[in-house]
C-alpha cells in the first residue's frame, strides 16, 4: 500500500513516468516510482495542479482507507496548498477501461485558495463515444463520486463531466406488435446497436408486466429484432427506452452508495451528465467490517446536485438510470435541489426501478429549485416523481408509470404558491395520481391520466391542504367526487384542505371541485335565472363546509347582488345553507329559510370598502353527506359565467354600461328551441343590472 502522486503535466495511468510515490497516507513524494499502479494493490492516488492523467486500463484500484478527508478515500482530484493542488482525470478517448474505486473518490479538497480539480468521462465537446468506459464504486460512504470544493464559495471550480455517445433514448413503437413477437418498430433507433439493453414499457396501468433486460440481436433502420419476446402485446406507442451507454457508473453489490455522484455547493464548476447509464445505488446489506450490524441505505439519487451558488448551468441529458438490486428506499436517477442561480433543464431521462419498494421515486426535484423536464420516461417505479421542498418546476411530454401513486409526495405546504406543472404528459399509475397527505399546488394541463378504476383519480387522503387543478385532461377513471373525509380539529381545517379542481374533463365543457368537505360543480337541471347553477354536496353528515368566491368591486360605489338560494330534503332543515357578503361597509349575510326545495331570493345593495373584491362565503351544514345546495344567479366562475334575471345578463365587464334592449322578430323567435319564457330570455341573451364593475 503506497500513495500515488501525479508528477507529469500530461500522463498514461498506466506509466511509471505518470507517478511519483509516497508512504501510505502521507501527501509528500519520497521517490519515483518504480512500477505502474497496481491492480489491487489498495494504493491512494492524488493528482496535482496542472496535471492531466488518462486512465487506460480496466481494474480495482484504492485503498478504502481514511485520508484527510472524511470517509474511505480513493481517488483525489483536490487542491490543497502545492501538493494537493487542482487536477484533471480523464477517461481514454481510444481504449475501453473500467475502473473498480475501491472507497471514496473526492473530486476537490478542502484547500479554500486554489481550485481547478476536473472529472473527466467524456464531456459534450469530446465525449466518450468510440470506446467504453464503466465506474465501479465499491465503497461504504455516503456517495460514490463527491465533488465539492471546500468552503470558499466565491472562488472554487471544480468541474465534474460524464458524457457518452449520444442516442437515442427514449422512443415508442410505430407499429403494434402481438404477444410473443421478437420484432418491433420504433420512431428513432439512433446509433442502436446490437446487445443494447431495452426497457419497454406495460401494456396496462400494473407495471410488473414492464419488459427489462431486453437485447438487441439485429437493427434494420428502425426495426429491430429482440430477445427475449414480447410477454404481451403492445399497441403502437407504447414507450422503448434504451438502457445502453458508452459510459457507465454502477455500484458493485457488496457496496452500500446512498450518492452515486454527489455534486455540492460550488460556484463555477462544470457538471455535464450526457448519454450515460446509471447502475443500482443503495443497498442493504451487512458491513463486511462489521458482521453482525446491518447497514440500511437509502439511494438519494444516482447522480445528487445541490450545488445551491453555482452560476453555471448544468446539463443532465439522456440519463438511464437501472435499478435491478432492491434497496430499502430510493430515489431513482436524479435528485436536483437548489441548482443555484441558474434554471436546471433535465431531457431524455429514463428510469426502470423496483415496483414494491415503500418509497421508490424515479425523479426527485426539490429544495429552492426552478427545474423544465422534458421527455422523462419512468417505465417502472413505486412512484414516478417526488417534487418537495420549494421546488417550481415544469414537466413536459413525459411518460409516468407507476405502481403506487405516480406523485409520490407533492410540494412542502411551506412553498406557498409554487407550483409543479405537468403538460402533455401520460400519467398511468396502478393506484393513483396522487397519494400522500400533501395535494400541493399541482396542475396538469392536456394530460392523459390512467388511474385504477378501483382507487379513482386521487387515493384517500385525510387532511390534505393545497390545490391541484386539472385541465383539459383525459381521464380513464370516473371522474371523483371526494377525497377523504377530513378528521382533524375545527381549527386545523381552516388550513388543512386540499382543493381539486377539474377544467373540462374528456371534454365535457363542465367544471368541478372537490375536498374533503363538499364537493361542487355547474347543474343545468336545477336553476332560475343562470344557463346553470351551482351546486354542493357534503362529505360529512352534521359537518360544516365552506366555498369562497369574489366578485369585482370599486371602493364606494354600490353595487346590486341578486340572486337564490336552494336545499334539498336529503340535506335537511336543521342548519340551512348561508351565503355571506363581506368587504362592503356594512357586511351581509343570507341564511335560507328552513323549506326545503324552493329557491330562495335575495337582493342587496353592497358598497365596497376598497378596490378590489367583495368575498362571497357559501356555508352548509347538511343532515346526510347525499344532500344538496344550489346557488344561482350569482356569477360563481369558473361554474357560472352567465346569469339572467326576467330575461337580462347580468353586465360583468370593467366598468360596464348597459347595452340596449333587443326585440325579438317573429322569425327570430319561431328559430329559438325554447321550451318556457325562461328560455326565451336565455335565448335572446338580454343584459341587465347597470354595475360599476
Amino acid at each position: 500500500m503506497a500513495t500515488y502522486i501525479s508528477n507529469a503535466t500530461t500522463g498514461d495511468w498506466t506509466s511509471t513516468s505518470t507517478w511519483l510515490t509516497a508512504a501510505d497516507g502521507a501527501t509528500v513524494p519520497t521517490a519515483p516510482a518504480g512500477f505502474a499502479p497496481q491492480s489491487g494493490a489498495r494504493d491512494r492516488f492524488i493528482i496535482r495542479q496542472g496535471h492531466t492523467i488518462t486512465y487506460n486500463t480496466s481494474g480495482v484500484f484504492g485503498n478504502g482507507g481514511n485520508g484527510n478527508v472524511p470517509g474511505n478515500t480513493t481517488l483525489v482530484i483536490t487542491s490543497a496548498s502545492i501538493i494537493l493542488s487542482g487536477g484533471r482525470l480523464r477517461a481514454s478517448r481510444t481504449q475501453n477501461t473500467a475502473l473498480t474505486a475501491v472507497g471514496l473518490i473526492w473530486v476537490g479538497g478542502n484547500d479554500v485558495a486554489t481550485s481547478g480539480s476536473f472529472w473527466d468521462w467524456g464531456t459534450l465537446t469530446n465525449p466518450v463515444s468510440a470506446v467504453t468506459a464503466s465506474i465501479s464504486l465499491s465503497s461504504f460512504t455516503s456517495a460514490g463520486i463527491l465533488v465539492r470544493g471546500g468552503t470558499s464559495l466565491t472562488t472554487v471550480a471544480q468541474s465534474a463531466c460524464f458524457c457518452g455517445l449520444e442516442k437515442t433514448k427514449n422512443t415508442f413503437l410505430t407499429l403494434s406488435a402481438a404477444a410473443n413477437s421478437n420484432t418491433i418498430t420504433v420512431d428513432n433507433a439512433f446509433n442502436w446497436k446490437i446487445d443494447d439493453e431495452l426497457f419497454i414499457e406495460s401494456d396496462t396501468i400494473a407495471t410488473s408486466r414492464a419488459l427489462s433486460g431486453i437485447r438487441i440481436t439485429n437493427v434494420a433502420d428502425k426495426t429491430i429484432t429482440i430477445t427475449p419476446s414480447l410477454n404481451f402485446a403492445r399497441l403502437s406507442g407504447t414507450r422503448v427506452g434504451n438502457f445502453t451507454s458508452t459510459v457507465l457508473v454502477e455500484t458493485v453489490p457488496s457496496s452500500t452508495v446512498t450518492f452515486g455522484i454527489n455534486v455540492q455547493g460550488l460556484p463555477f464548476g462544470i457538471y455535464q451528465f450526457s448519454n450515460i447509464t446509471l447502475r443500482d445505488f443503495g443497498q442493504y446489506l451487512r458491513d463486511p467490517a462489521n458482521p453482525n450490524t446491518n447497514v440500511l441505505t437509502t439511494s438519494i439519487g444516482a447522480i445528487s446536485y445541490d450545488a445551491f451558488f453555482n452560476r453555471v448551468q448544468p446539463i443532465f441529458k439522456g440519463i438511464a438510470y437501472m435499478q435491478v438490486r432492491n434497496p430499502l428506499q430510493v430515489w431513482g436517477p436524479l435528485y436536483v435541489a437548489n441548482p443555484g442561480t441558474e434554471e436546471s433543464l433535465i431531457e431524455d431521462l429514463a428510469y426502470f426501478g423496483p415496483n414494491n419498494a415503500t418509497s421508490t421515486t424515479g425523479l426527485r426535484l426539490g429544495g429552492q429549485s426552478i427545474i423544465t423536464v422534458n421527455n422523462y420516461v419512468c417505465y417502472r417505479a413505486y412512484n414516478a416523481i417526488f417534487p418537495s421542498g420549494q421546488f417550481k418546476g415544469t414537466i413536459n411530454n413525459s411518460y409516468l408509470n407507476s405502481e403506487n401513486a405516480t406523485i409520490g409526495n407533492p410540494i412542502n405546504p411551506a412553498a406557498a404558491g409554487v407550483t409543479t406543472t405537468f403538460n402533455n404528459c401520460r400519467l398511468r399509475s396502478n393506484t393513483s395520481l396522487s397519494l400522500l397527505d400533501n395535494l400541493v399546488n399541482c396542475e396538469y394541463v392536456n394530460c392523459d391520466i390512467s388511474t385504477n378504476p378501483a382507487v379513482g383519480l386521487f387515493a384517500p387522503v385525510p387532511n390534505a391542504f393545497g390545490v391541484s387543478t386539472i385541465r383539459n385532461c383525459t381521464l380513464s377513471a370516473a371522474l371523483p367526487n371526494t377525497l377523504a373525509p377530513y378528521s382533524g380539529t375545527t381549527v386545523q381545517r381552516t388550513i388543512r384542505i386540499a382543493d381539486v379542481n377539474i377544467y373540462n374533463p374528456n371534454n365535457d365543457n363542465t367544471f368541478r371541485t372537490y375536498n374533503s368537505f363538499h364537493y361542487a360543480e355547474a347543474n343545468s337541471s336545477v336553476r332560475k335565472n343562470g344557463i346553470r347553477s351551482l351546486s354542493f354536496t357534503p362529505r360529512i353528515p352534521n359537518e360544516r363546509f365552506e366555498k369562497i368566491f369574489t366578485a369585482p368591486a370599486v371602493q364606494g360605489v354600490t353595487q346590486k347582488i341578486k340572486g337564490n338560494l336552494r336545499f334539498d330534503s336529503n340535506y335537511g332543515t336543521a342548519t340551512p345553507p348561508t351565503i355571506l357578503f363581506s368587504n362592503a361597509v356594512t357586511n351581509t349575510t343570507f341564511t335560507c329559510p328552513a323549506v326545503i326545495d324552493t329557491w330562495h331570493s335575495f337582493e342587496y345593495d353592497l358598497t365596497p370598502n376598497t378596490t378590489g373584491n367583495i368575498e362571497i362565503k357559501i356555508t352548509g351544514t347538511s343532515t346526510l353527506s347525499t344532500g344538496f345546495v344550489y346557488v344561482d344567479g350569482l356569477i360563481l366562475d369558473p361554474f357560472v359565467k352567465d346569469v339572467r334575471f326576467y330575461g337580462f345578463e347580468v353586465d360583468k365587464n370593467a366598468y360596464r354600461t348597459v347595452d340596449t334592449l333587443t326585440t325579438l322578430t317573429e322569425n327570430q323567435v319561431s328559430s329559438v328551441d325554447i321550451t318556457n319564457l325562461d328560455r326565451l330570455y336565455d335565448a335572446s341573451n338580454y343584459w341587465t343590472i347597470n354595475n360599476p364593475l
